[in-house]
């Protein structure tokens, strides 16, 4: 049972796979091994790579945009979003090197309890994925406000609405799905002590897991609709909805008239804003279509049985996928640095301090050694 077939990392899920196959394949033993294949390629060097690239330049985002000069309403929204990024790449592929190579039996089965470890991390990223989503639309729907109702939604947006903003978003985020945390039950394989399941038993450190109990009965296809239907609505179609639409307004605002009657200085950074939301916004847009359409895949097969995509073709896109998300988190940093003096700016500053405090600091330890 691998766990492709349990939950894709950002927004994948075939639970009612897993669920099927748990009742189908194994009619004895209610637990079956929890397995995870780990390409080299995409999980070992490609994802962490990136993602130690998305981390460290998140984190230049961070500093420069807490800096006075540059705290805005739009700065405190995109301070959630680097950290949101950053929590879901490095959830969903710190473990996949680990795997990789402290992998010592070819059924790729983890032990326990690292098995129940790897599948909080991963619903942590999922989580924090959702948080993206939602902050990148509320990012949208605040900057086509700013440009259709300049006066009233400069009052509206301001700095502490942006905070709870962010803040709201976060704790929305995590509870829409906070039922996948308790889906699963993970046990090692010495503990279970059933005389049905010793086939499952042969290495005693085996981690074995079985769907959790409040799942039984029709509770269990109830959530699955849940499941689906709330990804459907609340995380595919509303928010690329919003980012799209608002995006739109927004370009095609700033290339009107108003932008014209503006100074020099004013058009070409309201030029430089326009360019650089609809990069962050297309990227992320790009980025979720694929996801999306082999999402529609996934709830076709729940809802008639029939599989459209092979089983290896669709662990491929999986990792593929996975891989671009991590390559779109990264990307937000390049666009602030490339359309905004101001971000530029603080980094040389900061650059030029971290420069200046460490010769200080150099010359201090040489005078104190002459003594």
């Amino acid at each position: 049972m691998h766990y492709e077939n349990l939950v894709v990392l950002q927004n994948r899920s075939h639970s009612s796979d897993l669920y099927n196959r748990l009742s189908g394949n194994n009619l004895t033993c209610e637990y079956d091994y929890f397995t995870r294949d780990v390409s080299i390629l995409w999980e070992v060097l490609l994802s962490p790579f990136v993602t130690l690239m998305t981390i460290c330049t998140n984190l230049f985002v961070i500093c420069i945009f807490t800096s006075k000069v540059l705290r805005s309403p739009t700065t405190i929204i995109l301070i959630g979003l680097a950290v949101s990024d950053s929590m879901s790449s490095l959830f969903a592929n710190v473990l996949h090197p680990y795997f990789y190579f402290t992998s010592d039996n070819v059924k790729n089965i983890l032990p326990y309890p690292l098995c129940s470890v790897y599948m909080l991390l991963q619903n942590l990223g999922v989580s924090f994925h959702t948080v993206s989503v939602y902050l990148t639309a509320f990012l949208g729907i605040q900057k086509f406000s700013i440009v259709a109702f300049p006066f009233r939604s400069r009052r509206i947006f301001t700095k502490t609405m942006s905070y709870w903003a962010t803040v709201i978003i976060y704790i929305v985020g995590f509870a829409i799905f906070s039922p996948n945390y308790l889906v699963f039950e993970f046990s090692r394989a010495g503990d279970v002590d059933s005389p049905n399941c010793k086939d499952y038993t042969e290495n005693q450190d085996y981690c074995l897991f079985r769907s959790a109990s409040w799942l039984n009965g029709g509770t269990k296809k109830h959530y699955h609709m849940y499941y689906y239907m709330t990804r459907c609505i609340v995380i595919q179609i509303i928010p690329c909805f919003v980012i799209t639409f608002s995006t739109i307004y927004l370009v095609r605002s700033l290339v009107s008239n108003k932008v014209s009657m503006a100074t020099a200085e004013q058009h070409r950074r309201k030029r430089r804003l326009t360019i650089m939301i609809t990069l962050i916004v297309g990227i992320f847009l790009v980025v979720e279509l694929p996801g999306a359409i082999f999402f529609a895949f996934d709830f076709h097969r729940f809802l008639t049985g029939q599989v459209v995509i092979p089983e290896d073709i669709d662990h491929l896109s999986v990792r593929i996928h996975n891989f671009l998300l991590c390559l779109g988190y990264a990307c937000n940093f390049w666009i602030y640095f490339a359309l905004s003096d101001q971000f530029r700016t603080q980094i040389r500053k900061s650059l030029r301090r971290l420069h200046i405090t460490k010769t200080t600091n150099t010359t201090r330890v040489i005078v104190t050694r002459s003594y």
